[in-house]
């Protein structure tokens, strides 16, 4: 019964966000519970990897990437324009960690390639989220909450996580919450072409993510904090 009302409740919030908002300009709902019908929203790497969980409104898409195995599960789509170009954007999502959430190991979330080091990278390491910019490809900048000013990050939970950028300011959010702000600028490499969700790579040694990941949403504006508050639907 609470599972239920728990969906209904996530329908009519929907319905009211949608309202008040433009809709986003790539949204993957990532609960079909169907991997082919995903499969014609995105490319599929080792999809072998992948499976579905219950996720806080229908299913959610598994990303069974373990420590130590040659083949990693991932999601790419090409890049947005306004993530080329330094526009104002906000991604958002909602993801499970590992069961067993090791310390020190970076679980890849969300990566655009520039060169050696990320033009826009999304990870959880050491029990908290994470984000790095690079403008030359060389050099990049790690932004995340000072230690001690978060909980940090607990293993199995559902968190509803996202990112605004207004052309100078980044923000990160945790479950509707900002977690920090920062001015910041990025530049991303005319030779990225895709933007990866769930691993660096399909293959070899990289970094990856493993659990689960629900309801990606990309907009071409920087949410206002209320806008934000609204997509943070946690189980």
């Amino acid at each position: 019964m609470k599972k239920h009302i728990f969906t209904l409740v996530f329908a009519a919030t929907l319905l009211a966000f949608s309202a008040d908002l433009t809709a986003p300009r790539i949204d993957l709902p990532l609960n079909e519970g169907d991997t082919e019908l995903l499969a014609k929203s995105a490319k599929l790497h080792n999809p072998q990897l992948m499976s579905w969980v219950d996720g806080p409104a229908g299913k959610a898409l598994y990303l069974d990437n373990k420590l130590g195995e040659k083949n990693h599960a991932l999601l790419t789509i090409p890049i947005p324009d306004e993530i080329r170009n330094g526009q104002p954007f906000t991604i958002s999502m909602q993801v499970k960690t590992p069961a067993q959430l090791h310390k020190s190991r970076q679980y890849e979330l969300l990566r655009i390639t520039n060169g050696k080091k990320p033009g826009l990278r999304l990870h959880l390491s050491w029990k908290r989220f994470r984000t790095e910019l690079s403008e030359d490809g060389i050099n990049a900048v790690s932004l995340c909450a000072p230690t001690g000013s978060s909980p940090q990050v607990e293993p199995d939970r559902w968190y509803s996580i996202g990112i605004t950028y207004d052309g100078k300011e980044m923000r990160f959010y945790r479950n509707g919450e900002i977690l920090w702000s920062k001015e910041a600028t990025y530049k991303v490499s005319e030779k990225a072409k895709e933007l990866r969700i769930g691993a660096t790579s399909s293959q070899g040694v990289c970094y990856y993510y493993e659990g689960a990941i629900t309801n990606f949403k990309f907009f071409a504006e920087a949410l206002t904090a209320e806008e934000m508050a609204k997509l943070a639907i946690i189980q």
